[in-house]
């Protein structure tokens, strides 16, 4: 069988594509590609800090109840030491 020949092979501009899987040339690859990359990076930051807020939220609700609960015992040990 007769290899196939290629007419773009070699041509490194041809090679590179941008996020649309269009060809581009190697800068506009790269460009595309820290940009869809800083795309991201910023949901997983939402993502995070939404999640902190949700459990500093939960952590604080959860210090009250704590402090409640030592107040009320603090009170039920008096009550009892003077009886």
């Amino acid at each position: 069988m007769a290899q196939q020949l290629d007419m773009f092979a070699n041509d490194p501009t041809l090679r590179a594509r941008d996020s649309k899987g269009r060809f581009a040339t190697p800068e506009k690859a790269m460009y595309d590609k820290a940009i869809e990359e800083n795309r991201m990076l910023r949901l997983q930051v939402e993502k995070f800090r939404r999640a902190w807020l949700a459990a500093g939220e939960m952590s604080s609700f959860y210090h009250r109840a704590l402090i409640k609960a030592k107040d009320e015992l603090k009170e039920l040990r008096q009550k009892a030491a003077s009886l």
